[in-house]
């Protein structure tokens, strides 16, 4: 089973709708929010991505929307919205590099785990090798991704809103058999 992450902007209009919709059918907010529809057609959020990829809104950073996918089926597996820095004081205060969420339906299958491992890459690329990534108190699911991907000696923050943050530096240098990749199924440039 290969696994892969593809840019949003080459994931089919059909794959974007069904992902929001199970999300929406169980209940639950989309993570990352950047994979969220909120409201717009497949082709308004698509730009609205690749806006934020090049020149993003004021107070925020370019980013980069991946789905993790099996490459012999294209359905999205999960989401992961890649920070290209920590450019802004939220950012460098509380927040971190990478947000990521799985679908409902395919949680405890060590996708999110494969999705931050196969960001490492990309992250280099961008010249990240100390990646920040965190979880609030309560995630133990996303504080056991993070601990299997090399996560130690969290630093503890208090969010403006009382909730309890950690957050950990990984350091992603280039580590032996990793297979960081994006997909090769799609029909433009991966980058």
């Amino acid at each position: 089973m290969a696994l892969c992450l593809v840019p949003a902007a080459f994931l089919p209009d059909a794959a974007v709708w069904d992902y929001n919709a199970e999300w929406r059918a169980a209940g639950e907010t989309l993570v990352p929010a950047a994979s969220d529809l909120k409201g717009r057609d497949v082709a308004g959020w698509r730009a609205d991505v690749l806006r934020m990829e090049a020149d993003p809104p004021e107070g925020l950073v370019p980013s980069s929307l991946y789905f993790l996918i099996r490459e012999s089926e294209g359905r999205p597996l999960g989401c992961l919205d890649l920070r290209h820095s920590l450019g802004t004081d939220w950012l460098r205060r509380y927040g971190g590099h990478v947000g990521y969420g799985v679908r409902p339906s395919e949680r405890g299958k060590g996708y999110a785990k494969a999705m931050l491992r196969l960001c490492f890459p990309l992250a280099r690329e961008r010249g990240i090798t100390r990646l920040m990534v965190g979880h609030e108190e309560e995630n133990a699911a996303s504080r056991a991704v993070i601990h299997a991907c090399g996560g130690r000696n969290p630093e503890r923050v208090i969010l403006p809103d009382s909730r309890v943050k950690y957050r950990y530096t990984l350091d992603i240098t280039e580590k032996d058999g990793e297979e960081g990749r994006l997909c090769r199924c799609h029909p433009g440039p991966c980058r």
